[in-house]
């Protein structure tokens, strides 16, 4: 792609604006500055009132009026692009915080001309990308008309970017086989590293070699069964699989491990793939995204090449004080009792025991390794009630481990940390006084004409959407799916006994903005459209 990068540059400090467009515009026809502002509010007003799209964003952290942040997440709401913020020295936690809004790159104050460069280069080199596939995205729209799977491909794309998908966006799964699937998120292990040890030649090479050995193992299994896979990219350095498992056979991991062994044959490099929990219908993939995306970045703490489920694994095990860290794990063991038994009162003990014997430790390394243990221990019981969010919750853990000087600090920070998972357990126990499918189905019920979707069920009990969707199914034998549809049919068929309404107006008081979807599903259920059945309701009144 050869469109020019359009570039907004913001910053309150004039000369060093002047600096970054000339720097810039040095690099030729590549980039393409059309915006310059002093503060965050004078850019966002400008880019609303002007309707301006831009590909890349470079923006100062501190500014009056508006931060770099606050401008990012504004504009993040209205276009996509990429950022590169600056920042002075003391502002580590600001540029962790821009990261985590999606911000490509920082630049510490004062700017290295050079480093700057090649931070320009490398932004423009993921842009490019990002072109790239989107007008793949946007062949792929075209194409679909006569392929049911790039039609597949392109409803999953949609599903999984989705912030939440509407109950009724399951009906529209049918061209999808009956069972069970499983989402695999894949992502290259040390980008950065492997990318700055290659030519760039060499670099899209092996890309494209990756790319092409997971697009044919799609099609070798495809081709050995119906249509039982699905792959799509997220960049040019991660993409997602769909897989219907097997009856009996752990597919998902099977064919996981076969790619990373095909990949480093092939290679020079790895990947790491994170496994969803099963599912029943692939509506549930946005719900597992964030997830899947959490979990890969626990490569930081088990390394490259790795495969992550659900249940995180322990630490590694440690040299020496072996007596002591069984003591620690009995400890930590009798604490997660407490916790999956909701005998909150016994925490603080079992806490103040653990804080107690990790004194003993010779090292911070083994003060880390046993806060780590504690840390995933407990979040594997908070994510059957939680929604991914609280993932952040054990990172939170590991940064405390790694910025602590003093044992003291780690200490109070645990404890801290565990009050507040005490503090979430008691909300959600405080929430849960009548059983959770009692409470789910008064709410449905209250709903029907509303948008519902599984996260929004799921947060009225306080649970994970997967973990709650197998809970639902496992208690009535019907899945939350099929009794929203059933209750919103049972509704629509009580209204229409009535002629105050049109079909219309009773498809929307039912959930429905698409009247051709929802008489289809009426006849499903009751053998005629609803005007037919009204029809004949009046004619046996006559």
């Amino acid at each position: 792609m050869n469109d020019l990068i359009r570039t907004i540059v913001v910053d309150d400090e004039a000369r060093l604006r002047r600096g970054i467009i000339r720097q810039i515009d040095n690099l030729g026809e590549t980039f393409k500055v059309v915006g310059s502002f002093a503060t965050g509010k004078e850019c966002l007003l400008a880019l609303e009132r002007n309707e301006v799209t831009i590909d890349l964003l470079i923006t100062d952290v501190k500014m009056p009026e508006m931060d770099g942040l606050t401008l990012i997440k504004e504009l993040k709401k209205k276009q996509p692009f990429h950022t590169i913020v600056i920042s002075g020295f003391d502002d580590f936690n600001y540029l962790q915080t821009a990261i985590r809004e999606g911000a490509s790159d920082y630049l510490i104050k004062p700017i290295n001309r050079e480093d700057f460069q090649k931070q320009l280069k490398k932004i423009a080199a993921d842009i490019d990308a990002s072109k790239r596939m989107n007008h793949q995205l946007e062949l792929l729209k075209r194409k679909a008309e006569s392929s049911t799977y790039l039609k597949q491909v392109h409803q999953l794309h949609e599903m999984l970017n989705a912030e939440e998908t509407d109950i009724t966006f399951f009906d529209r799964t049918d061209t999808f086989p009956n069972g069970k699937y499983k989402l695999l998120y894949v992502k290259i292990d040390q980008i950065l590293t492997k990318q700055q040890r290659l030519l760039n030649e060499e670099w899209s090479a092996f890309l494209f070699t990756i790319n092409n050995i997971a697009e044919e193992m799609v099609q070798e299994r495809n081709s050995s069964y119906d249509i039982l896979t699905w792959k799509w990219n997220e960049s040019n350095v991660s993409f997602w699989i769909l897989l219907r498992e097997l009856e009996g056979v752990t597919l998902g991991y099977l064919f996981a491990t076969k790619l990373q062994e095909n990949i480093k044959k092939y290679t020079p490099l790895s990947c790491s793939v994170a496994i969803s929990d099963a599912m029943e219908n692939v509506a549930m993939i946005a719900s597992l995204k964030t997830e899947l995306q959490l979990a890969m970045k626990d490569r930081l703490l088990y390394g490259d090449n790795q495969l992550f489920t659900s249940e995180y694994k322990e630490p590694i095990n440690l040299e020496g004080n072996s007596n002591l860290f069984i003591q620690i794990k009995q400890n930590i063991d009798q604490l997660i009792f407490h916790l999956e038994n909701w005998e909150l009162t016994k925490i603080d003990f079992d806490l103040k025991t653990f804080l107690e014997k990790i004194e003993k430790l010779n090292t911070s390394y083994e003060i880390d390794q046993a806060v780590q243990l504690l840390a995933i221990r407990v979040m594997n019981v908070l994510l059957k009630y939680t929604g991914a969010e609280e993932w952040e919750h054990i990172h939170r853990v590991f940064e405390l481990t790694e910025k602590s000087a003093a044992r003291h600090e780690v200490r109070n920070g645990v404890s801290e940390w565990m009050k507040d998972v005490s503090n979430t357990l008691k909300t959600i126990k405080a929430n849960q006084k009548t059983d959770p499918i009692t409470i789910a189905k008064e709410w449905i019920d209250m709903n029907l004409d509303k948008s519902i979707t599984i996260e929004k069920i799921s947060k009225q009990v306080y649970m994970n959407p997967t973990y709650f969707c197998q809970y639902f199914k496992n208690e009535t034998n019907v899945t939350i799916h099929d009794y929203v549809t059933q209750e919103r049919m049972n509704l629509a068929k009580t209204l229409l006994l009535s002629n105050e309404w049109k079909v219309q107006q009773i498809a929307e008081k039912v959930g429905y903005q698409d009247v051709k979807h929802f008489g289809k599903l009426f006849k499903k259920h009751y053998g005629n459209t609803p005007s037919k059945f009204r029809l004949e309701l009046n004619m046996m009144k006559q």
